[in-house]
């Protein structure tokens, strides 16, 4: 009785009792589990950003693609500071599939322990958060959000509430939370409201770890797994999700069926995380889908100018807004020196879709990035009118193929064509109508079609030791490339393929987007559109190539 006299009151006292009880069984769980792999250095930098002892209202977004850990994250970080908020503290998983009146019920009673059966209004339900939660110093984590308005109905703004609150949330998309002036990539780490973390794949020493322990119950591989073990991680490439799941399948198989499923995942991805990747996917709208499919198959490693150069083309209105999106929701990355970059299970997942034998009749064998099954394609004339880009790289490297017209008559709707060696003979009129890009390899010295008339073609890039001061006279006389050209060879003086003067402005022309990073031969880099303000100065160019088309060329060692 002594320590009610002390509280004031019988009920204070049970209050008290209650909240240092939960506290004590919640420090028993505050630590990071061992089986948490690589997440300590991470819950470190979060906890950097939360900084505890500060009294304003934080939000942390936590953001990545699918798989790489966010939850697990938000969770670790839950359990180790849940402890200070004294029972004021809500976790919401996978916000994004459920109503939001049910998780504002949720909220209400996880908080203050209040019963809301009665709440029937979105609005009706921030409201009362906005007021209940004013004054208590709260942690709530919103796992898994997918748009703003998620966001605005359940913890809205800082003075929402109380001063220590930290509010974290966790996103594939940030694209909904970012200003339109940021970089491409990552928002600012404190951009207004909210303080970004962006969560990055596993390190190879953290997925040998997590890999081992799932598929044998250690941290490290036996001598006789060491091998087939390294190949595995190198192929799942730091994506826990994956390595969680397919190290639990292996889990005492033998070896054998250890390379049986590197080879499987060489082939095909499984299906737990394609399931869990299509999400994002998903999420996209229709042309937005079709970039990434397009970056899966044919842009990784390639220039993002050029890229969206054909998207410009291909969707007939500026596109970069949607690469943008793209970055933001963890889809795709920009390098440096404008790369376009793609994690290896999100490449599978875009190839995955497109694949010959897809259930996706629509997007059925659509992007043929495999030379093998472009070239099955062609020469067995099974082009469709589904079939938008092609890969007709060289199968052999000493061999050069002669495209006819009948293999490309029925591909009406082919707007991406890359080839290596290889030619085109006989007449190919009002073929290819469609085509926006053409990435021509070690291309020949002699043009062999005619009527090569590529109205709609935007971007051409040759490459290759066969390029020579005839290349300009020899494409324009076949319509292929509809330009007033201009060359420079090597880091010598630029010349007209034609034999005309340099124009008056001067040294060589560098296309922004062009640069082609390799370390021999030649590039040919074309953009018709840059080049018609080219042509519209008149005079030797026009007249070249008789007045009709205009093109930029620049020519580099590659």
């Amino acid at each position: 009785m002594i320590a009610c006299y002390a509280c004031g009151s019988l009920d204070e006292l049970k209050i008290l009792v209650v909240e240092e009880v939960s506290s004590l069984l919640w420090t028993r769980r505050t630590d990071v589990p061992d089986h948490l792999v690589g997440v300590k250095g991470r819950t470190d930098e979060i906890m950097k950003r939360l900084d505890l002892e500060a009294f304003d209202v934080r939000f942390i977004v936590i953001y990545g693609m699918g798989g790489i850990g966010k939850t697990t994250l938000a969770e670790a970080v839950f359990r180790q500071i849940s402890p200070q908020f004294q029972g004021h503290c809500c976790f919401l998983k996978d916000v994004w599939t459920h109503d939001i009146i049910n998780l504002q019920k949720k909220l209400l009673f996880d908080i203050l322990h209040l019963s809301c059966t009665g709440l029937s209004f979105i609005n009706e339900g921030a409201d009362m958060i906005k007021t209940r939660f004013h004054d208590n110093k709260v942690l709530i984590i919103l796992d898994d959000i997918d748009n703003r308005d998620q966001i605005m109905r359940l913890a809205g703004e800082p003075n929402w509430f109380g001063g220590g609150s930290r509010i974290i949330i966790t996103t594939r998309n940030v694209e909904f939370l970012v200003n339109e002036c940021e970089d491409d990539n990552v928002p600012s780490s404190n951009s207004g409201q909210f303080s970004f973390y962006n969560m990055l794949e596993m390190d190879s020493h953290d997925a040998l770890q997590l890999f081992c322990e799932r598929a044998l119950g250690c941290a490290k591989p036996p001598y006789d797994y060491m091998v087939i073990a390294n190949k595995l991680i190198n192929t799942l490439r730091g994506l826990p999700l994956a390595l969680d799941v397919v190290g639990s399948t292996l889990r005492g198989k033998s070896q054998k069926t250890w390379e049986n499923t590197l080879y499987k995942l060489n082939t095909m991805m499984s299906e737990d995380v394609k399931k869990k990747l299509m999400i994002s996917y998903e999420a996209l709208d229709a042309k937005q889908q079709q970039i990434y499919l397009d970056i899966a198959c044919f842009f990784i490693d390639k220039n993002k100018t050029i890229a969206i150069k054909y998207w410009d083309a291909v969707f007939g209105y500026p596109t970069e807004i949607e690469v943008k999106i793209l970055t933001r929701m963890s889809l795709i990355k920009i390098l440096d020196n404008d790369i376009l970059w793609m994690h290896d299970q999100l490449r599978d997942l875009g190839r995955d879709i497109v694949h010959p034998e897809s259930c996706n009749t629509h997007l059925r064998g659509s992007r043929l990035w495999l030379p093998k099954d472009a070239f099955h394609i062609v020469q067995s004339k099974k082009g469709t009118e589904n079939i938008v880009g092609l890969n007709l790289g060289t199968l052999e490297s000493d061999a050069t193929y002669k495209f006819k017209r009948k293999e490309f008559a029925s591909l009406v709707n082919l707007r991406f064509l890359q080839l290596d060696h290889g030619n085109f003979k006989g007449d190919f009129k009002d073929l290819l109508s469609e085509l926006r890009l053409l990435s021509w390899s070690n291309c020949p010295s002699e043009f062999q079609a005619t009527n090569f008339g590529l109205k709609n073609l935007v971007l051409v890039m040759l490459l290759g030791n066969n390029i020579t001061e005839d290349l300009g006279r020899m494409v324009s006389n076949h319509g292929a490339v509809p330009a007033s050209v201009e060359a420079a060879k090597g880091e010598g003086t630029p010349v007209r393929p034609d034999g005309g003067r340099r124009r008056s402005g001067g040294g060589r022309r560098r296309l922004n987007g062009t640069e082609q990073r390799r370390n021999r031969g030649w590039t040919a880099a074309l953009d018709v559109d840059q080049a018609r303000d080219d042509a519209a100065e008149g005079g030797d160019a026009q007249a070249a190539l008789g007045g009709n088309f205009s093109c930029g060329c620049l020519l580099q060692r590659r």
